[in-house]
């Protein structure tokens, strides 16, 4: 991204997913911004979506269901140059809680990510958080919603870096989720030449 305004940056589906193949390479995918407004952005999908309904009443199967938003591959993230983040970037997905049209059930397990992430900012501007995992579930209060802990987690077996070289984080690099879980290693690279206006943690925001 050169230019321009958009609203969420997602790295899977949304009501979908991304797949690896066993016999092949991870599938890849390549986020990059110099310039433009963004307001988040999500190595993975999002775990469901309201506007999509069910066909010929088949009933979404569970294992899908848990798939939905998923990515599974690899996510590179780069900022650089002026580009503004609004909100947040976020090393997996954005868990979902709802149902869709028909009643279609999205389950508790949605929007994880199984894989590498590399978050890398040169320049630019992020005026919230960078989080070593997802955005998870909240309930009307702002708590983690109880049954869907496992929402927008980073799953065991993959790598989370943030690397900082340039640019300003208004908020807190987390090494975790916001109301979501990381199960993988995660690692913190930054020079004295970042600017950081927040704290590094090595925990989430409001982790579980």
């Amino acid at each position: 991204m050169t230019d321009g305004n958009v609203g969420n940056i997602y790295g899977s589906g949304s009501a979908a997913y991304v797949v690896s193949s066993d016999t092949h390479k991870p599938s890849t995918v390549n986020v990059s911004a110099v310039g433009g407004t963004i307001g988040n952005i999500y190595a993975a999908g999002k775990g469901g979506d309201n506007s999509v309904g069910i066909y010929n009443d088949k009933v979404l199967d569970p294992v899908e269901a848990a798939n939905c938003g998923s990515l599974t591959g690899d996510a590179n993230i780069t900022i650089g140059g002026n580009a503004k983040i609004n909100g947040n970037i976020y090393a997996s997905g954005s868990g979902f809680d709802g149902k869709g049209a028909s009643t279609m059930e999205y389950g508790l397990y949605n929007a994880y990510l199984k894989g590498n992430v590399h978050i890398k900012m040169t320049g630019g501007t992020v005026s919230g958080n960078i989080f070593g995992g997802g955005q998870g579930v909240a309930d009307a209060d702002g708590n983690l919603k109880a049954g869907y802990e496992t929402c927008a987690r980073v799953e065991k077996g993959s790598k989370v870096t943030i690397e900082l070289t340039g640019g300003v984080v208004g908020g807190n690099i987390y090494g975790g989720g916001e109301l979501a879980r990381t199960e993988a290693p995660r690692r913190l690279r930054s020079p004295a030449q970042q600017t950081l206006k927040g704290m590094s943690t090595e925990g989430g925001s409001r982790a579980w």
